[in-house]
């Protein structure tokens, strides 16, 4: 929500997903002697996880919890291999942790690389905010399939208009493109429309404030990755 870090040098969102063994080495170098960085005790990386592999030279503590398909970036055989070989190293280092936010990712891992790492879900409880809807809007998670976008409101106009209801959605993105709880927590509802297994929306924090939450079942979600490809 607005606190990624600004101003690094040698990696950025040009080569940030694509880093090779040359951008890796420059950064080790550009921040070996850094205050701030000599002041770490663990980095930790969760999405993508391959960015862990900047972190590798540090010799320090890596915390990984893949948040979606670990492989991203690395889709090349020989570059998802050495990811591979960086999530067993972690695995078995004592000071390390390799883990996943939700169960489908953890098996995932488990499938690809024989590795069970540790299921930690997203934690939500230290949020304060309360459902109180001031706002008429329902606010729709972002669809990140152009087609499936136009579809879906197009459908929603003719409901909503065959029917004479006083339904408004709104894409939540285009009310806020940085948002508070508290802002989820000011409308009527949300509908969420899945782009991958783990709801990167954080579902669970907005069922924690008692927002209402229309999502789709088992078999809508299959016809979404059938007809529009969604992950």
């Amino acid at each position: 929500m607005g606190t990624c870090a600004k101003h690094l040098r040698v990696i950025g969102s040009d080569n940030g997903m694509e880093l090779g063994k040359d951008v890796i080495r420059q950064f080790y170098e550009s921040y070996k002697d850094d205050p701030a960085m000599r002041s770490v005790t663990a980095f930790l990386c969760t999405l993508p996880v391959s960015m862990c592999e900047a972190f590798v030279p540090f010799n320090k503590s890596i915390v990984i919890i893949a948040s979606i398909r670990y492989e991203q970036g690395r889709g090349e055989p020989d570059r998802w291999k050495a990811l591979n070989s960086l999530l067993a190293s972690v695995s078995r280092d004592p000071r390390s942790v390799l883990a996943a936010n939700n169960l489908y990712d953890a098996k995932y891992i488990e499938y690809f690389t024989g590795l069970r790492p540790l299921l930690l879900p997203n934690y939500c409880a230290y949020l304060s905010d309360s459902y109180q809807p001031t706002r008429k809007q329902f606010l729709v998670s972002p669809i990140h399939n152009t087609e499936l976008y136009d579809i879906f409101f197009a459908e929603f106009d003719n409901v909503v208009m065959k029917r004479g209801l006083n339904l408004v959605l709104f894409p939540l993105r285009e009310m806020y493109p940085q948002y508070l709880y508290s802002d989820l927590a000011s409308h009527r509802g949300i509908v969420y429309i899945p782009y991958q297994a783990c709801l990167l929306l954080n579902i669970g924090y907005v069922k924690l404030i008692v927002v209402p939450v229309y999502q789709d079942n088992v078999d809508s979600a299959i016809c979404l990755y059938a007809c529009f490809d969604i992950p």
